[in-house]
Parts: structure tokens; sequence; C-alpha cells
């Protein structure tokens, strides 16, 4: 089986203070989808250093995923390289909010 191949494009949104990716998956050089992913960091009320008495407020990052779109039977592999690629950049919670099969 052919390896797909994911291509990342990611952009700052000034107005949402995020950042988006742009994905797309190719096989054999043609398109088989694509996914509009949206990551944020958000303030968290616990306490994640106290040390020389500066207290810091932990940031969870997350992300919507707010478009995909691939053909059907390439769903699993490329939601888990989405999902792996994701866990690089440190993002703790994913939200899905659209899938379309094509």
């Amino acid at each position: 089986m052919q390896k797909i191949e994911m291509k990342v494009n990611p952009s700052f949104v000034d107005e949402q203070l995020s950042i988006a990716f742009f994905f797309e998956f190719l096989l054999l050089g043609k398109k088989i989808g694509e996914a509009l992913v949206y990551t944020y960091a958000e303030h968290d009320s616990n306490i994640c250093d106290l040390e020389e008495g500066r207290v810091a407020l932990r940031k969870n990052k997350y992300a919507r995923v707010h478009e995909f779109q691939v053909f059907d039977e390439y769903h699993e592999e490329t939601s888990s390289q989405l999902s792996r690629f994701l866990q690089v950049i440190g993002i703790e919670q994913v939200e899905y909010q659209i899938y379309k099969a094509i």
C-alpha cells in the first residue's frame, strides 16, 4: 500500500489569536482530502510555577477541526496522521466540528 503524504500550511489568524493549519492529503500525487484546523491557547486557573515567588498560569492548548474532507477509505489513516501531528505540537484536546466523506 502506498503511503499517504500530508502537506501542512500554517498561518496566524489575528482576529482569533490562533494558528490555522491547512492540511492536504495526497496519494501518488493526487489529492484525496483536506482539513482545516485552528489551534488555540487557553489560560487555566491552575498554578503551574511557583519558582522564586513568581506565579504563572498554565496554558492549555487545544484544536478545533473546522473542516475534514477525505475519501472514506482513507479516513482512518489521514485522521491518525492529523492526530499525530497535533500531539507533536503539544495539542492536548481536539474538537471535531465537521467531517465529510468524499
